[in-house]
């Protein structure tokens, strides 16, 4: 399975790094005043260069416990961000696919497969299915062509269904931009969605190449399939298609 860790193993051994400093500069201190303390009794005098390195000990201590916290509450703010948001991103998905399913009601009768079938069956989008899904159909049985005659002509359900695929996917491709810009905690994406992400991408991978090679949109869904292969290389298994 997914990987599911809530902090990377680099932040666990900075945390125990900096606890360590804090609990070493503290044991310092106490033994710097008790030692004071029996100088005091002893020779009624302060030892002056142990006190400076005492205090210059805590000084740097008080900056790394600084920057750590700093550091704690980016982390911290990453993980509310993305509990509040990853949520509402996925219900997104789902009207979408709600839209879609509504659509294909009619299918079931006409023997063409469903969206809902093939996540189902796990099979990917290809282009003969999207056409069957949103091109229309002339007397012969072929796809009706456009004026230029350089696409197929749609259907009004055909372009409510590409409208809500692009959604879909561009909802993917937020997600996997919140997390290549930090805004989302990668961790905690993974644990939540991490095997849909992979899953969905081995969907919709072909139709995403589909439209970049056939409609010129040469970056469409690249942050979407770059977070898809970065899952894939924390995953310990090969996931099969489907939700």
């Amino acid at each position: 399975m997914l990987k599911s860790i809530r902090k990377s193993e680099i932040e666990q051994f900075i945390d125990r790094v900096v606890y360590f400093i804090i609990i070493l500069v503290i044991c310092i201190g106490l033994s710097i005043v008790l030692y004071n303390v029996y100088t005091i009794y002893k020779f009624q005098k302060f030892n002056e260069p142990v006190v400076k390195t005492f205090t210059a000990l805590a000084v740097v201590s008080t900056l790394l416990l600084g920057v750590y916290q700093a550091k704690k509450n980016v982390w911290l703010k990453r993980r509310e961000t993305t509990m509040t948001e990853l949520p509402k991103l996925v219900k997104e998905i789902q009207t979408y696919r709600k839209e879609i399913r509504d659509i294909q009601k009619e299918y079931y009768k006409n023997k063409i497969i469903t969206l809902d079938e093939l996540i189902e069956e796990r099979k990917p989008l290809t282009e003969e299915i999207l056409h069957s899904w949103i091109c229309d159909i002339d007397e012969k049985g072929g796809y009706k062509l456009e004026k230029d005659q350089s696409f197929f002509q749609m259907t009004e359900d055909g372009k409510k269904i590409r409208e809500a695929l692009l959604h879909i996917i561009n909802v993917y491709e937020i997600i996997s931009r919140g997390v290549y810009s930090h805004v989302y905690d990668e961790n905690l994406v993974v644990d939540l969605i991490g095997s849909l992400i992979i899953k969905n991408w081995k969907i919709y991978e072909i139709y995403i190449n589909h439209r970049r090679n056939k409609h010129k949109s040469v970056h469409f869904g690249d942050w979407f399939q770059a977070l898809a292969r970065r899952f894939t290389e924390k995953s310990e298994f090969k996931p099969k298609m489907g939700v």
